[in-house]
């Protein structure tokens, strides 16, 4: 661990985070090819956001256009969407 942090100027916690995340839970040896299978896993969890697109841009006006108001129309945007609270 002391030649990983040297040699990349990190520190010992993220270099200890890195080993304890990824190792293998059978015999608790790093793998480098298992520890990115195990992170692509984690990135396919995560909550992504959409960029603004055109479509989005679409439904941004005519939202303004409609004097929407988050905050008093939360509620029917949700049904209209088939979100229900």
């Amino acid at each position: 661990m002391q030649l990983i942090r040297t040699k990349g100027n990190v520190n010992k916690c993220t270099i200890s985070r890195e080993i304890s995340r990824n190792s293998d839970g059978r015999n608790k040896s790093y793998k480098p090819d298992l520890a990115h299978r195990k992170y692509m896993k984690r990135i396919k969890g995560r909550i992504h956001f959409h960029k603004f697109d055109s479509l989005l841009q679409l439904m941004v006006d005519a939202f303004l256009k409609a004097d929407f108001s988050p905050e008093r129309d939360h509620q029917s945007l949700m049904r209209r969407l088939g979100l229900v609270i």
